[in-house]
């Protein structure tokens, strides 16, 4: 019987402006239900447009199809899906994944589907696994100084391979960002997990991202043949040629993000791909604002969050979040202190001045015995592997996360939190110090825990808060970090620093926004530093807000500024391509009958 089920779900493929009323009632009322649900229902009850449609249907009637074999104990012989899911933020990616989970769901193979993505949160945005924690990868050149490793433990790999055993179909959200190298380390530890000989153990794969979003921190993007030699020369090859094997492609275009400012939306079209008009150039000259602007700006935001008619006892509105994109760590922490420090010149009460934690330098995981002077260059840094080793904590002050404390509970790195509280041991004293005319309370020694609330979540199920403590709210702890820090001389040392993992939101780099919607942005000059910026740069910080009146740039946008920030050549040519085979895909759908 359930074989019948799966072909009518298979063959009942239509769009809802393809159905009557009644069969719409109809295919909604399945929907709700939950279970064996046909493409149609699912469809209808996420309310699909036309290229999300044909973008479902392609991936659920492969995995519908492998579902049917499976009963019947028959191999699949067709080529695996190999497909790229693309289009710019706010177009319904993520939507698509997320009607995928509720097809496998209803057919009882949640596990049938695997959703992965190379940052922290990207993969919380999406459900899903980081890709190196689902594979066992290591990053290359992580934060313990030990780079890529190909070595794997027997225990690990056999636990690889009873946890993908049951993997039908792999999503990998943020394809910009990664590189040729690491799409091919994907395919052989994914290989190598399902036992089967060919690329990704023959699983249906798909690439979901935008090629206009941030490129690879580290590489070069999937789509730009690799101009190494030797061996790294050589996985780069492979894994470009592994991309070229993506020959199905379905590219979204309805961007609901800035649905509300139609003339916004078509500003961020066209930087997107560098054409810029010379109107289009002057409404964001005209969006260069004064103090005056911010402010009002943040007076509309505060007047949003605030509850019309509070609840009794219901934890207090979190202070909204306008972050300024900044270019360079340099311009970042100068605007993290002055804003902690306005905060310190703000609070005068003792409990609310914002309190210096002092991280922790374990000598033993040290090569070499610090000195007291290397020590005191160390905590002067405002850095020490994405962490500040004397971090500012200011009560309720926007802060985020800058490691994976838990992806599972969607705490990872670039989780926005609001620490509330702070618990040090009972011996723990307190100094007066001035940073100017700011006052600030230096903690004699590390905090054990701190809470901080996580908009959105409740985390009553996982932990025991204390009396009168929201349940938005999660325990920080603190996390060891080790590599070499380059000090201000020029000088490395290996350190290992204990801290937590938090710094303030106030700043941030592009690097950091991409993924995010904000309800406003301030972004300041994206240019400069030590690394040289993305050419997407301006277009990733840009398209974060919905209205063109909550974008405010800090300085003007020069002529110069605009050229460098159109893509690249390379970028061009591969969107151009990849709409060709958008194209042919969306024509092939239409022709076949998808035989069941």
């Amino acid at each position: 019987m359930t074989v019948e089920l799966l072909a009518d779900a298979m063959r009942r493929r239509r769009r809802r402006d393809q159905l009557s009323g009644f069969e719409v009632l109809n295919a909604e009322d399945e929907f709700a239900a939950g279970t064996f649900l046909s493409l149609e229902a699912v469809s209808v009850g996420a309310c699909l447009n036309r290229r999300q449609h044909v973008a479902f249907c392609i991936i659920g009637h492969r995995l519908l199809f492998d579902f049917k074999n499976g009963l019947r104990g028959l191999a699949c012989d067709d080529e695996p899906l190999r497909m790229i899911l693309h289009g710019e933020g706010g177009t319904g990616k993520s939507r698509i994944l997320e009607c995928l989970t509720t097809l496998c769901k209803s057919w009882l193979k949640p596990q049938a589907l695997e959703l992965l993505a190379p940052t922290g949160i990207a993969a919380v945005c999406i459900g899903g696994r980081t890709v190196h924690l689902a594979t066992g990868m290591r990053p290359r050149g992580g934060g313990d100084g030990s780079g890529s490793s190909k070595h794997i433990s027997k225990a690990k790999k056999d636990q690889l391979i009873k946890e993908w055993a049951p993997c039908q179909l792999v999503a990998i959200d943020e394809m910009s960002m990664m590189d040729k190298e690491m799409l091919l380390d994907v395919s052989d530890r994914v290989e190598m997990a399902k036992k089967v000989k060919g690329s990704f153990g023959l699983m249906h794969v798909i690439l979901c991202g935008d090629f206009t979003q941030l490129p690879p921190v580290a590489g070069q993007p999937l789509y730009t043949v690799s101009k190494k030699a030797g061996v790294k020369g050589i996985a780069e090859l492979s894994g470009y040629n592994l991309y070229k094997t993506f020959d199905t492609v379905v590219i979204l275009t309805e961007n609901m993000r800035a649905v509300a400012d139609p003339q916004w939306k078509a500003v961020l079209c066209r930087m997107r791909v560098g054409a810029l008009t010379l109107s289009e150039s002057a409404l964001l000259s005209s969006l260069v604002g004064s103090s005056d602007r911010l402010r009002a700006i943040s007076e509309q935001l505060v007047a949003e969050q605030a509850p019309d008619a509070p609840e009794t006892g219901a934890p207090s509105a979190l202070p909204p979040l306008c972050p300024v994109n900044v270019g360079t760590k340099k311009e970042r922490y100068d605007i993290i202190w002055s804003v902690v420090a306005a905060a310190a010149r703000r609070n005068v009460d003792v409990h609310m001045r914002p309190v210096l934690i002092p991280g922790y330098l374990p000598a033993v995981r040290n090569r070499v015995q610090l000195t007291a002077s290397t020590v005191e260059e160390v905590f002067a840094l405002d850095d020490v592997h994405k962490m500040m080793p004397v971090p500012p904590v200011v009560h309720n002050m926007p802060y985020m996360v800058s490691h994976n404390v838990s992806v599972a509970l969607k705490v990872a790195n670039g989780t926005l939190c609001y620490p509330i509280l702070a618990q040090f041991s009972a011996s723990c004293t307190f100094a007066r110090r001035y940073i100017g005319d700011a006052v600030f309370e230096l903690a004699s020694e590390p905090a054990e825990l701190i809470w901080a609330r996580v908009p959105g979540q409740d985390f009553s199920a996982q932990f025991v808060h204390p009396a009168g403590m929201p349940v938005d709210a999660f325990p920080l702890l603190p996390i060891l970090g080790g590599g070499v820090v380059r000090l201000p001389g020029g000088r490395g040392v290996s350190v290992t620093l204990s801290q937590f993992p938090i710094t303030p939101a106030c700043a941030i780099t592009v690097h950091k926004v991409q993924g995010l919607t904000l309800l406003a942005a301030a972004i300041s000059r994206l240019r400069g530093g030590r690394t040289k910026s993305p050419k997407t740069g301006l277009y990733v910080a840009s398209s974060r807000t919905k209205l063109a009146m909550r974008t405010v740039f800090l300085h003007s946008l020069t002529p110069r500024d605009v050229v460098y920030f159109k893509p690249p050549v390379t970028l061009m040519n591969e969107l151009a391509r990849l709409e060709g085979l958008c194209t042919s895909t969306m024509a092939r759908f239409e022709e076949e009958s998808f035989a069941t």
